[in-house]
């Protein structure tokens, strides 16, 4: 009984501490975005290429350049814009050597996704600065899965 009491204690502490070390932010129902298909990569699915797009519209403004033919864009959080980025080609090279099953990564990537998307408009710094401090693919992914959206 002991042993049992203090399993449950051990478990229910780490429980905590983890909910601690996670972010937590509200959800929010996605705006409508973009349905068209955006050609992002030629790897991930149509409908994974509709969702890169709709995060796109979100992180990013195209800003008319004057003189100039090709328009500015500015990047609105850029270390979730880049992780994102980053992300995005290490699935990308999981497909195409087969380290991974195609459909687990687009799960897993548009599970990552979504979230940003919803995020958007919250105080991201200290998730943001912790994907700042991670250069490692593999570290900004298990910091997406601690993104808890209540």
């Amino acid at each position: 009984m002991k042993i049992f009491l203090t399993f449950c204690l051990i478990f229910l502490f780490s429980e905590l501490s983890w909910c601690q070390d996670g972010y937590v932010f509200k959800s929010r129902s996605l705006k409508p975005c973009i349905e068209t298909q955006c050609s992002f990569n030629k790897y991930f699915s149509p409908d994974l290429n509709i969702k890169m797009g709709q995060f796109l519209e979100t992180y990013t403004d195209t800003l008319p350049c004057y003189g100039r033919d090709i328009p500015s864009v500015q990047i609105k959080k850029p270390d979730l814009y880049y992780s994102i980025r980053k992300i995005s080609n290490y699935y990308s090279k999981c497909i195409k050597k087969g380290l991974l099953p195609e459909v687990q990564a687009e799960k897993e990537f548009k599970n990552i996704l979504e979230k940003c998307i919803i995020i958007f408009p919250d105080n991201t710094d200290k998730l943001e600065a912790d994907l700042r401090s991670n250069n490692h693919p593999e570290n900004m992914i298990k910091i997406f899965r601690m993104v808890k959206i209540i």
